[in-house]
């Protein structure tokens, strides 16, 4: 199922001739002063210069720095930087301008896609900073926008003008391809990767047209959990390259090559096996749908993989051109080789190689994590020597990085750091950079960039339920399904019959998972559920890819459920709606769930519908959980007044995002219906202690009836005992340790180390008013009660072991007496967190 590459030539053309920078002189002015002043008039009206907050940045000490506008004339920018700059840098910038002037005859469109005017402005800011003003000095700029707010089709933009510079070298400059300046796309996450280079991802869903023997490997494994010996049986597992099992997968070269059937039926023959029984048939059946790309395995809420109706995807056989945003300009042609890091990347994998080809030189690269950037002699061989000549580097989530850490091993290699451009939607405030203005939230929904996003909270305010517990559950459940009068009179859908993420911690995913998938069968609401967790493994893109799949009319409502932490670094999600936050989780992370589900866009309805729509945010309130998210974005936006530390109230989906959108909300009587949420932490711990102190936990710990989680649960137990046991051994070596040291003490004192210890632990207790902690226990040694006192004991600084402490070894029974009643009192939510005694 390999990309055939037709017959005919491929190969590159002579862009147009470059504009010219140079004035006239007179009153004509030169081509390329009006497209500097096109330019600089649309970073003018996105970024206004009297808008502190899109010119400015925080660094990493806090403190708020300023960004320098830009010039604002054509002469002050060409005397200032781009006369002293050096020439690629001045030919790139060139490039920068005729793709201006490209996208303007085409009515701003690139990739099929209409360009925002935050786009524009992006990349006219990026071509007027290219240049310097001193041809040591390359640029290092960093693009600043939201999630999802389309930077990477900025990049691809900047990456054609890249491309068209390499091309003039070649067709007009008679540069050899040996000698010309290379460039690289780096990625820092894999799913970034595929997806802006390659376009939407259905991941394997979709047929496998490039098998590689790893995937094969997987799809044996799968076969094999599934049916066990009935299909081991009859296809051993492959452990040599040449294994003809590796055939059934991939196709001939030439068109009259065999099918699927053909080529198992080969297999059989050549092995000598029969397939007979009716179970053995089924089995054969789902692998020839597997090989043929009909279908295709994810796993199910119980971690079991399940086969699902494979996704179609459009023919990709003869592709020379990438699809993704940031790499749609870029061909992969005879005379234009594209080097990857990862073969799956490649367009044409049948040319794919790791060596360099000094006939045939890699122009470009398209790389994943520290493919460029590791210890410079440790680079790939073919990936060396386009470092030679690299003059450009395009970072993806470069917000957290140091621009001369990433260029430094392509330096080592070429001699010069490189020009380096960054993407970010998050910055950390490293040094180094020159940063670009940023779009606030504000600007982005008065641009019609973003739906405003609603805020619900879920739960009892004064008195929630620790996370975790039953009560949270059906707090949640019950939430989930509430219809809200404030929607049907805005005449917009009900947040349960969106598409929805569920972010819980992980040890509960599955649990809730297999949750909601029961409570919308006994409503008899047809539903998907889908599990984004680590155990998910190498499908983990896979699920969140048939997640944010293309639906049609019939397709039923679909639900994710995520780990927080996977969540928030997850490409975008344009198909959910809503997002549930269940457990705990940071602001950090709130903000990359917030950016994700912001950029959701509204194009479609009436006015009044794109008015009205909008996404949201359910929080439910737990004990002893942070402040409300919606009182954190108050006073990001200015109305904390509205929202007091204490008593606060908030209708349910009035928007929360925009002082202005917050505002327009507010004049709106459907918005009459609030509902308290959660007081300040400090002032909800000062009231539960007038009312008698905080508890430790507040609900009945989740009862697990999904087998996954409690396998995952059960594996979390028995490493907190193993923990402990291994504390305790410690804690008996270093008694003995004491024991040598003090030199035989039973000789001089009758007493051993060990009692030594027991009589200082009781008077340094009894100094602490502390004895009362110290009583005889009823667990059985070894017990995990057993080992629950002694961790409490250790953190009280009492004696280990009670000389009454019970002894004997006799098996459990429902007599309470054999255990120990106090148990409770002993247990550290630290120590052991997911033991339920």
């Amino acid at each position: 199922m390999s990309i055939k590459t037709p017959s005919e030539n491929r190969v590159s053309t002579a862009p147009a001739a470059p504009v010219s920078m140079n004035e006239t002189g007179g009153k004509k002015r030169s081509p390329a002063a009006h497209i500097f002043d096109d330019m600089r008039q649309k970073i003018a009206e996105v970024f206004p210069n009297e808008d502190e907050e899109a010119w400015s940045w925080t660094s990493e000490d806090y403190s708020e720095n300023s960004i320098g506008r830009t010039e604002p004339t054509y002469e002050q920018w060409y005397s200032e930087k781009f006369v002293g700059s050096d020439e690629f840098s001045q030919l790139f910038t060139k490039r920068m301008y005729m793709v201006w002037d490209e996208l303007q005859k085409d009515s701003f469109k690139a990739n099929d896609k209409e360009l925002w005017d935050h786009q524009k402005a992006l990349f006219a800011w990026t071509a007027l900073n290219i240049c310097t003003g001193n041809r040591e000095e390359m640029a290092k700029l960093l693009i600043r926008s939201p999630y999802g707010s389309g930077k990477s089709l900025v990049t691809g933009l900047i990456t054609r003008a890249f491309r068209d510079a390499q091309l003039e070298l070649l067709h007009l400059d008679n540069v050899s391809p040996q000698e010309l300046p290379t460039g690289a796309q780096i990625f820092v996450k894999k799913e970034h990767m595929a997806q802006n280079a390659n376009g939407d991802q259905f991941s394997i869903l979709q047929p496998p047209y490039n098998v590689e023997r790893t995937d094969i490997n997987q799809y044996w494994r799968d076969m094999n959990a599934r049916y066990g010996e009935a299909f081991s049986s009859v296809f051993p597992q492959p452990k040599k390259a040449a294994d003809p099992f590796y055939a059934i997968f991939r196709e001939g070269e030439d068109e009259a090559s065999a099918t699927v059937d053909q080529r198992i039926a080969t297999y059989l023959s050549t092995s000598e096996r029969t397939v007979e029984d009716t179970k053995t048939q089924k089995m054969l059946k789902e692998f020839k749908d597997l090989a043929e790309g009909k279908i295709v395995f994810l796993p199910d809420v119980e971690n079991n993989i399940v086969p699902q109706p494979a996704q179609e995807r459009e023919e990709a056989n003869g592709n020379v051109r990438f699809k993704g945003d940031s790499a749609h300009a870029l061909q992969h042609l005879d005379d234009y080789y594209i080097a990857t890091s990862h073969k799956s990347l490649a367009l044409d994998q049948s040319a794919y190689r790791t060596v360099p080809d000094e006939d045939e030189p890699a122009q470009f690269a398209l790389v994943y994590g520290a493919a460029l950037t590791r210890q410079y002699d440790r680079i790939r061989k073919d990936l060396q020597a386009l470092a030679k000549r690299c003059k450009a580097l395009f970072i993806d989530e470069a917000g957290r990085l140091n621009p001369y850490t990433i260029g430094d091993s392509v330096a080592q290699h070429s001699g010069a750091l490189p020009i380096e451009i960054g993407v970010t939607g998050y910055d950390k405030g490293v040094e180094g950079w020159t940063r670009s203005p940023t779009i606030s939230e504000e600007k982005m929904i008065e641009l019609g960039l973003m739906k405003p996003i609603a805020y619900i909270g879920i739960g009892d305010a004064e008195n929630p339920p620790s996370p975790g517990t039953e009560e949270a559950w059906k707090s949640y459940e019950e939430a989930h399904f509430e219809d809200y009068d404030t929607a049907k009179k805005l005449g917009i859908p009900q947040p349960h019959q969106k598409d929805t993420v569920i972010c819980a911690k992980g040890d509960n995913v599955h649990e809730y998972a297999k949750r909601i998938q029961l409570a919308h069968a006994e409503r008899n609401i047809p539903v998907e559920v889908f599990v984004y967790h680590a155990d998910a493994k190498d499908r983990k893109s896979s699920v969140l890819n048939a997640f944010k799949a293309p639906k049609t009319d019939a397709s039923s409502k679909r639900i994710l459920v995520a780990t927080n932490t996977l969540i928030a670094e997850a490409h975008t999600i344009p198909n959910a709606e809503v997002y549930d936050v269940v457990d705990p989780i940071t602001q950090y992370m709130m903000d990359q769930l917030r950016g994700r589900l912001g950029h959701v866009r509204n194009l479609k309805g009436t006015d009044e519908e794109k008015e009205n729509a909008r996404t949201v945010i359910r929080e439910l309130f737990l004990h002893k959980g942070k402040d409300p998210y919606v009182r954190v974005i108050a006073k990001k936006f200015g109305f904390s007044e509205d929202l007091p530390d204490e008593n606060a109230s908030w209708p349910p989906l009035k928007n929360m995002i925009g002082l202005a959108t917050y505002i327009a909300d507010g004049a709106k009587s459907v918005f009459g219906d609030v509902r308290a949420i959660m007081d300040a932490p400090r002032v909800w711990r000062r009231k539960k202690k007038i009312q008698g102190g905080v508890a430790e936990k507040v609900g009945t710990p989740l009862t697990h009836t999904n087998p996954h989680a409690l396998s995952i649960a059960n594996k979390r137990a028995e490493q907190q005992i193993r923990r402990l046991q291994k504390r305790a051994e410690n804690e008996e070596k270093e008694a003995k340790k004491v024991e040598k040291m003090l030199l035989s003490p039973e000789k001089k004192t009758g007493e051993s180390s060990q009692e030594i210890t027991q009589k200082i632990r009781i008077e340094e207790a009894a100094a602490n008013n502390n004895t009362a902690g110290f009583k005889p226990t009823n667990a059985i040694p070894g017990s995990e009660e057993k080992l629950i006192v002694i961790a409490y004991r250790e953190r009280m600084r009492l004696p280990l072991y009670h000389p009454d402490d019970r002894k004997d070894y006799e098996l459990l029974s429902e007599d309470s007496s054999l255990h120990d009643e106090n148990i409770d009192d002993y247990l550290d939510e630290e120590d052991f967190p997911e033991i339920d005694l």
